[in-house]
């Protein structure tokens, strides 16, 4: 009779499954950490552009002053870009505000209102 030797070099099946969870249970949490992280980085800068954005409108408002504009502001740690465009129309004065991220070509917030002003053609 020949006998069957067992060889303890490798894992069982057993093994290799207990081992798969173990990685599972910690892979699966710091991904979903990770995730949030970059989802409330994404979230503060929107926030951010919403409130640039917001403010130059104010501020145009309030002084009166109407014309085409483009500056960078640091906010937040980040230079953001705002871009202003006045359009008019018979007394009808459109004001577009919209804010990029550095100098991305798609804004992160974009504000339109629409004023009469006699005094503007």
């Amino acid at each position: 009779m020949h006998r069957i030797r067992k060889s303890s070099g490798g894992y069982t099946l057993v093994e290799t499954l207990v081992a798969g969870a173990i990685l599972m249970g910690v892979l699966v949490p710091a991904t979903m950490f990770l995730g949030r992280v970059t989802a409330g980085q994404k979230t503060r800068s929107l926030i951010i552009a919403s409130n640039l954005a917001q403010e130059t409108m104010e501020r145009t408002l309030a002084a009166g002053v109407f014309e085409n504009e483009t500056m960078e502001v640091a906010s937040g740690g980040r230079t953001w870009m705002i871009q202003k465009k006045i359009g008019s129309m018979n007394g009808l004065v459109t004001v577009n505000v919209s804010v990029f991220s550095g100098r991305g070509d798609t804004p992160l917030a974009v504000l339109t209102t629409m004023r009469y002003n006699e005094n503007h053609e």
